[in-house]
């Protein structure tokens, strides 16, 4: 998984870097990973980083969209997605605090192909 988010709170990247630039070294590491372990990486990432880097950008790869204010489809336009993290705030059985929940899209026949296939 590459996790695609921008965070002004690092103290290495505390820029925002132009688009372009942005996008030929997500290439890069997309290739080393999927190079290095066989398969295909998903992309995390959130709708802020979406909207500046992403949209209409990788299609082909699988997609976990943090959208904890509404649906996927209101905010990430036209964007596939396999999974979808809907809350930061849940809360499961076995662990103390708030755990993040996600969705896969898809039936769980989808989801065991999905699986398998990785």
């Amino acid at each position: 998984m590459l996790d695609l988010e921008w965070n002004s709170a690092s103290p290495t990247c505390p820029k925002r870097v132009p688009r372009e630039q942005a996008l030929e070294e997500i290439s890069v590491m997309l290739s080393m990973m999927e190079q290095h372990t066989g398969k295909r990486p998903v992309i995390y990432t959130d709708i802020t980083f979406h909207r500046d880097v992403l949209q209409g950008e990788l299609k082909g790869y699988d997609f976990w969209l943090r959208s904890v204010a509404a649906e996927p489809e209101a905010g990430f336009q036209n964007r596939a997605w396999t999974f979808w993290q809907y809350t930061a705030t849940g809360h499961v059985p076995g662990i103390q605090g708030e755990v993040d929940r996600n969705a896969f899209h898809g039936s769980e026949r989808e989801w065991k192909k999905w699986v398998r296939e990785r």
